[in-house]
């Protein structure tokens, strides 16, 4: 038996403590008052009141060594959700162990813990110190229950500990079930009404089971073994199909014969080849499964029910959603800058899209301003909000802001070839242009009535080494973390002169966190000499980034090292070069009811899916397999043309895979039970990484990155290049005919390097740095310097200058 937590009533919320409807819980879990005789059972009816105050039941349980509880009435505004867990050790009221049947599953384990995840509003341990009692504003009326989970609103005495749960993972020793409990302030109570519809859906929702029909088999057998032998969850298909069910961490055949037969329908809807792939595999040579087809019947049928209750789940969200838009509260529904449908729905052109003035709705169509094009489908809509959200709007700021919110929420659930969905995304702009809306338009969104469900893949928090950030990550595994001006570390990153240090260690994790994003990565634990330094390794994390900074200083941090190591171009580059836009008046801070809630919807599938530790893959249409691969083709080339710069290799050797998630974010976030990359979502993802490419192959050849001496050559060669195919403006003085004899003066060189920071910030100034960049140049035979006499005599020109002999 595990040792009871002392209760921490502190904690408990005054809401709760100001009422009068508190009650001593007795050995049985009963409600107690004190009278004259002692102690003597209550009611929980209105009835039987009045019960005593919070501070009156506090007192008398801690003289009579007993818990208090709360009793739950018609009349005050809360609902408790009570998460009971059982296992080996619960005794049933019997006085015996409860059977093993009735034990908690770790899939509902996992549901547990994902609907605290999820609710983030005040929860706490039960008295038994295995259960979880999350507390809400809502009215359910009578109480449900199913599987593990209670719902009250009225009548109801619930103990309370003040244990505070924020977060938990639960594990098994000798079959007791122990909750790891993050130790954090208690959460407020929150309106928990889209919690509650979720909850109530899947209790109430019944479902006749269906015959097994016969379909026509699409794959031959080879093909789905191929498959299943590649997928993400390859080493686990392996060891069931070689009966080896224990060592997959199953505690009975049972278990694993469901198991391995999902896995089977997953590829497949013919029920006979699905039996027949299973029957040749060891876990069927059992004399029950052999001796005829009840029992695989039954574990297909069971299969195929929980197939058809996610299908007709998701037919009820669509007809919900049509039937507002019949009432009129969704007139643009079919305007793809919304697209709400939770089906695959042709890409419309906005353009053709008629918006009605005369609407009192919010207008969702997609304002026409230059810059990069506005994304397909729904993550178009949220860029959209985010965008007339902005107290200085910015197509860039939001259209990187719902790309980086989508993929905190998505990154981990959903797959595409073989990678998570998580992003780096960085924003290069001016100080003074807005780049604060790449908070407020999330910040907005948070605080709004979706904010429940979105806010626990959210982080604005700032981690200054790797084993601070490998921490952050062990406890949610999918996040977007916004950060703030991030040139400032990039520079602490690039400091060579402490390479064992906290900043450099942080540039370690976010390298391998990059590639560690899906269901099934493992991202290991990292041990120091401090062991309070110390982390664990983590199960499927996948780690966002959404940070900016100014080109400047950007600029200045980079280093060749962070170039060739592929830290940077795990980043994709956002750059906004125009003015700052005037202040938005009339901004909308209240997102769209229909957006919220299918970001409601979204995330929430997203917390289910990362808790059965399966993932959805994500497919690509013929269309957007062929531009994607199009693309991998050009990559290709790109990194052999190259030759030995492996700045510009790195950066085409990921630019592939940052299509395939873009992609992915898109075609989930218009899909999320069955996403599917059209062609529209693989054009504005294959678009955007190469406008990302571009923007930093200009920075590379430019000289703008880095201040060593390889970026002051990179810059006098684009000079050169630049004077070659142009003539100086009239205020460099340059006589047209030397400029046509390739004749450059290096006073014209020194005016156009001295406020480049790689010169001034030179340890012997900006002088003597070009002086010796000249020399590199003239000594590898790209300049020779001319005579002073011929200059004079043929120009009528005082100063030295240099014939350009190759710029290429």
């Amino acid at each position: 038996m595990t040792k009871l937590a002392k209760p921490s009533y502190d904690n408990i919320p005054a809401e709760l403590k100001q009422l009068n409807q508190w009650a001593i819980a007795g050995p049985d879990k009963s409600p107690y008052l004190l009278g004259q005789n002692g102690l003597y059972r209550a009611s929980v009816s209105v009835n039987g009141s009045p019960w005593m105050d919070f501070n009156s039941a506090r007192n008398y349980a801690e003289h009579y060594n007993l818990k208090i509880g709360f009793i739950i009435t018609p009349h005050d505004p809360f609902t408790c959700v009570d998460l009971d867990v059982k296992d080996a050790f619960t005794i049933n009221g019997t006085g015996k162990p409860v059977p093993k049947e009735q034990w908690t599953t770790p899939e509902k384990l996992n549901e547990f813990s994902g609907i605290v995840q999820l609710a983030q509003s005040y929860s706490e341990l039960s008295a038994s110190n295995k259960g979880v009692h999350v507390w809400l504003y809502g009215n359910i009326g009578g109480g449900r229950r199913k599987d593990g989970i209670e719902i009250y609103s009225a009548d109801r005495f619930i103990i309370c500990t003040g244990n505070v749960v924020s977060e938990l993972q639960y594990r098994s020793l000798n079959n007791l079930y122990i909750p790891n409990v993050s130790s954090q302030k208690p959460n407020p109570i929150i309106d928990g009404k889209h919690i509650l519809d979720i909850l109530l859906s899947e209790i109430e929702t019944k479902h006749k089971e269906i015959a097994l029909v016969e379909t026509p088999e699409e794959y031959d057998d080879n093909t789905i073994l191929e498959r299943a032998k590649n997928a993400d969850n390859k080493n686990k298909f392996d060891l069931l199909t070689n009966g080896k069910w224990a060592e997959s961490g199953y505690k009975s055949n049972s278990e694993a014969d469901m198991a391995l037969m999902s896995m089977f329908t997953f590829y497949s809807k013919s029920n006979e080849q699905c039996k027949r792939l299973f029957r040749q595999t060891p876990l069927a040579q059992r004399k029950k499964v052999m001796q005829d087809d009840v029992y695989i019947n039954r574990t297909l049928q069971t299969i195929r029910n929980r197939e058809a209750a996610e299908e007709e789940k998701n037919k009820n969200l669509t007809a919900l959603m049509e039937e507002k838009a019949a009432a009129g509260m969704m007139q643009h529904i079919n305007n793809p800058a919304i697209y709400l449908r939770n089906d695959v729905v042709p890409y419309i052109d906005q353009t053709s899209v008629i918006q009605n003035p005369q609407s009192n709705l919010i207008d969702y169509s997609l304002p026409n301003v230059p810059g990069i094009d506005w994304p397909p489908g729904f993550v178009g809509a949220l860029a959209g909000f985010m965008f007339r959200s902005a107290p200085r709007p910015v197509k860039e700021i939001a259209v990187i802001s719902a790309l980086g919110l989508m993929a905190g929420i998505l990154g981990k659930s959903y797959h595409i070839s073989h990678t998570g969905l998580n992003l780096y995304l960085i924003l290069l702009a001016k100080s003074g242009v807005g780049k604060e809306a790449l908070t407020t338009g999330i910040g907005h969104l948070r605080n709004s009535q979706c904010g429940p469900m979105i806010a626990p893949f959210i982080t604005f928090d700032e981690y200054v080494s790797g084993p601070a950030l490998s921490r952050a990550v062990g406890k949610s595994n999918s996040m977007i973390h916004v950060s703030g001006e991030f040139g400032r570390k990039l520079k602490q990153m690039a400091d060579e002169r402490s390479p064992t240090g906290p900043m450099h260690s942080l540039r370690t994790v976010m390298t391998h966190l990059y590639q560690k994003s899906g269901i099934g990565s493992i991202v290991g634990a990292m041990q120091y000499s401090n062991e309070d330094k110390n982390t664990e390794s983590a199960n499927g994390v996948a780690y966002s980034m959404l940070c900016e900074s100014t080109p400047g200083t950007f600029n200045d941090s980079l280093t060749k090292s962070m170039m060739e190591d592929g830290f940077l171009s795990r980043f994709n580059v956002v750059e906004y070069t125009g003015d700052r836009v005037p202040l938005q008046e009339n901004r909308e801070i209240i997102p769209p009811k229909e957006l919220t809630f299918n970001l409601g919807e979204i995330a929430a599938h997203s917390v289910r899916v990362a808790g059965s530790h399966i993932g959805i893959k994500i497919e690509l249409s013929s269309e957007a397999e062929k531009i994607l691969k199009e693309f991998d083709l050009y990559c290709d080339n790109k990194i052999n043309e190259a030759d030995d710069d492996e700045s510009e290799r790195q950066l085409w050797n990921r630019a592939h895979i940052k299509a395939l998630r873009i992609s992915g974010i898109l075609a989930a976030s218009d899909n999320h039970s069955r996403p599917l990359v059209t062609y529209e979502h693989a054009l504005w993802g294959t678009k955007f990484v190469f406008r990302d490419a571009q923007t930093m192959l200009s920075k590379i050849r430019g000289g703008d990155i880095g201040k060593d001496d390889d970026s002051r050559l990179k810059i006098v060669l684009t000079i050169l290049k630049e004077y070659r195919q142009k003539v100086p403006s009239p205020g460099y003085k340059v006589p047209t005919p030397m400029w046509r004899k390739g004749i450059i003066p290096h006073g014209y060189l020194q005016k156009r390097t001295m406020q480049k920071s790689s010169f001034y910030s030179h340890m012997l100034g900006a002088t003597k740095a070009l002086e010796l960049t000249v020399k590199s140049l003239v000594d590898s035979g790209h300049l020779t310097e001319t005579s002073k006499s011929e200059m004079q005599s043929s120009y009528h020109f005082y100063g030295k200058c240099y014939y350009i002999i190759e710029v290429d």
